[in-house]
């Protein structure tokens, strides 16, 4: 590992679920004897190099057919710009190549029953992300997910949502964590409209009886920890492994978000910018690593 990542690996892997599939596949098996639902994802940046995108694609085959010889109970995260595509060259067919891989990695997610999470990226093309992901949706892809960022900028909120909620495709809310895109609110000045739309949305979703997915370690937005059986919650791997414990204790697994792949430091930067307090946790006398669920 080049530079900064030889020093920093001991301290990432707490939130890391292994450098190549061969160490994810070891802590995933392990999480998964603890009973624990995965939701996996190769890290991966933009790219415009069709050869990373070749190699994004190849990574997430074999992670497929891990999981399927395997029976695990998991799903898969994937980023558009990861093939080097956005919601508007999908709609306007601009890249036809790299949309091929796409499609064919939601065909054989699709064919081996696994949940395939589009992560909420292009803020500032919301719109049009939540106008592809209905139809690829419509079109026999029903194993797709919706990502809702709730740092998004937005004075109709309650419309957004309401419009998401339209097709009940299960849906994960996340609070977000790009502080430099500029479709997002700031964590440090307005965290409390982060929260108001998280719930609005949260509420939003589960009153219309969609699968949502609840995605945080925070204690205020996790509450009593009960949910209807439609919704579940889902933790960054090594962030709040004792709440996870707890809950897992009473009958709520969180479903358990790993990142893996060589890439893995450009997760972990963003991480640390989003909340510096992260460097913290390995150093807290409560363990954040596998072990510690």
């Amino acid at each position: 590992m080049p530079g900064w990542e030889w020093w920093a690996w001991p301290l990432a892997q707490n939130f890391i679920g292994g450098r190549n599939l061969r160490e994810a596949e070891k802590n995933a098996l392990k999480l998964f004897q603890k009973e624990y639902p995965l939701i996996l994802n190769y890290a991966n940046e933009y790219t415009d190099s069709f050869k990373a995108v070749e190699t994004t694609y190849q990574a997430n085959i074999e992670l497929i057919e891990w999981l399927k010889t395997n029976k695990m109970h998991a799903s898969i995260s994937v980023k558009l710009s990861a093939f080097s595509i956005t919601p508007t060259d999908i709609l306007n067919n601009l890249k036809p190549a790299e949309t091929e891989l796409f499609i064919n990695v939601l065909k054989r997610t699709r064919d081996a029953g696994i949940r395939t999470w589009i992560d909420a990226e292009h803020l500032n093309m919301r719109q049009h992300y939540n106008f592809i992901l209905p139809i690829l949706w419509r079109k026999g892809f029903e194993n797709l997910g919706r990502v809702i960022q709730a740092n998004v900028k937005d004075e109709n909120w309650e419309g957004f949502i309401k419009n998401c909620a339209r097709v009940p495709i299960p849906t994960r809310i996340c609070k977000g964590a790009y502080r430099r895109d500029p479709g997002a609110l700031s964590f440090e000045t307005e965290y409390p409209k982060i929260i108001w739309q998280y719930r609005y949305a949260a509420q939003t979703l589960i009153s219309r009886c969609i699968e949502t997915e609840i995605a945080t370690g925070d204690d205020e937005i996790i509450g009593s920890g009960h949910l209807p059986p439609f919704a579940h919650f889902a933790m960054l791997l090594g962030v709040n492994a004792t709440k996870a414990k707890e809950l897992k204790d009473m009958g709520e697994p969180p479903h358990i978000y790993l990142i893996f792949g060589p890439n893995w430091s450009g997760y972990v930067k963003r991480r640390i910018v989003e909340n510096p307090e992260y460097l913290l946790l390995p150093f807290k006398s409560a363990t954040s690593d596998i072990e510690a669920y």
